[in-house]
């Protein structure tokens, strides 16, 4: 979690790319590094969380840790709608004209 926030706000200092936020201030070095974590950080998590997998499949069956996630993720899965949607849901009933009602 700490390196996706870092990298999202390393976004607002580098150069040369067209995010929705840029400083006046603008490094190459930020641009290089935020370069690095984009091309390592995606599929590192991708390998961490195979090997996790791997490792939690010598324990148990298949079924047994699909039932097992199933259970675990509806927590963080509900708060983070929460937390979303008190965030989204205004942007979107402004950017779509009353479409979407308010919260």
């Amino acid at each position: 979690m700490p390196g996706i926030f870092l990298l999202h706000t390393m976004h607002l200092f580098d150069e040369g790319t067209d995010w929705h936020l840029q400083n006046a201030g603008q490094s190459t070095l930020v641009l290089v590094l935020s370069g690095l974590i984009d091309m390592w950080g995606v599929p590192s998590f991708f390998v961490l969380s195979g090997t996790g997998v791997w490792f939690a499949l010598k324990r148990r069956t298949g079924c047994k840790l699909l039932i097992e996630r199933v259970r675990r993720l509806p927590i963080p899965v509900y708060r983070f709608a929460v937390t979303v949607r008190d965030q989204i849901l205004p942007l979107l009933h402004s950017a779509f004209f009353n479409i979407i009602p308010p919260p």
